[in-house]
């Protein structure tokens, strides 16, 4: 819903092509027959509207998910910047929507969430390593944070020295990619056993960089195919860009401690979120034999918990842990 016409038309036929047929596609332009279209109620699974048309939305109509458009050169957990165009909207909405030579499911690169209940250096030590035991399985991998700190240069390098940051021609970078224009790869990605794009000076929000931008990028470079396996370490907390995102990952590794609150926050998020649910694997950190493991009272039923780590064991650096098969059984279980 829009009433940039010319805006409209410029992605109703990419729309069209790209969208499962199993979904009915309606355009509207004009505002008197968008208020005529809401006189009675629907039910809209998806509605992309433009964010000055928001008010003429009325609360008798059932919809699923909004996404708004805007002007702004921003993306966020429901927001489309209208100058990405039909690729804009394909990106947020996800491949359950879109045909196979639109990029649905049939592309063979694959994308693993990262997500943490507690402990976020964990977090960030989980991600990376399952990189790296992804690698040793021969798989092509990239490494991508979404964490606004950006906090891995001290856990990948382990000896202090000049490494190599990101700044505002990375940021460029990004934009670019997910424009389309690939070229500009090189200038973002840094290849190592497993690819990264290294880590910025500041806080990803300096550069004007949201989660959401880098789950962005992330399926952009996804189509691709260059990579057998992106690893993408969301920011600590489920704000509303993880969760945007996690309800349309199909693999996502949470880790998460074997206390009550832990599994409070599980519980939680899983009656919360359904497709997290269907979709995850747990790593127990920090593990203790003699305590009492809620996490395995939780796990009963559902066989999720691929690994369980005791907090000695993070002492080592993330190689030596690598080398120790320390999160080999987290990689096997996203394979």
């Amino acid at each position: 819903m829009s009433s940039d016409e010319e805006y409209v038309a410029s992605v109703e036929g990419s729309l069209s092509k790209s969208i499962l047929s199993g979904f009915r596609l309606e355009f509207i332009t004009d505002l008197g027959y968008l208020k005529k279209y809401f006189e009675v109620p629907h039910k809209i699974e998806v509605m992309i509207v433009e964010e000055k048309l928001m008010p003429e939305i009325p609360q008798n109509q059932s919809i699923g998910k909004v996404f708004i458009i805007t002007e702004a050169d921003r993306i966020g957990a429901n927001l489309i910047s209208k100058y990405l165009g039909a690729q804009g909207i394909l990106m947020l909405l996800g491949p359950q929507f879109m045909t196979k030579e639109a990029g649905g499911e049939q592309i063979a690169t694959r994308i693993h969430d990262v997500v943490a209940l507690s402990d976020p250096e964990f977090k960030t030590v989980s991600a990376l390593a399952l990189c790296a035991q992804l690698a040793n399985f021969g798989k092509k991998v990239l490494y991508l944070s979404a964490d606004n700190m950006q906090n891995f240069n001290s856990i990948l390098f382990s000896e202090k020295g000049d490494v190599e940051l990101s700044n505002e021609e990375q940021a460029l970078a990004m934009t670019a990619i997910i424009n389309g224009d690939i070229r500009k790869l090189d200038v973002l990605i840094k290849k190592d056993k497993f690819d990264y794009v290294p880590e910025f000076s500041h806080f990803l929000s300096s550069y004007g960089i949201t989660p959401t931008i880098i789950f962005t990028l992330a399926e952009a470079i996804r189509k691709l195919e260059i990579y057998d396996e992106i690893v993408i370490e969301h920011p600590f907390g489920f704000g509303e860009d993880s969760i945007s995102r996690l309800e349309k990952s199909k693999s996502i590794v949470i880790s998460t401690g074997q206390d009550r609150c832990s599994y409070d926050k599980l519980s939680r998020l899983f009656d919360n979120t359904r497709e997290v649910a269907e979709n995850s694997v747990l790593i127990c950190y920090p593990y203790a034999q003699q305590a009492h493991d809620f996490i395995s009272d939780f796990d009963k039923d559902r066989g999720i918990v691929c690994e369980r780590i005791e907090s000695g064991k993070l002492k080592a650096g993330l190689w030596e842990l690598i080398d120790n098969k320390v999160f080999r059984s987290t990689a096997e279980a996203v394979l």
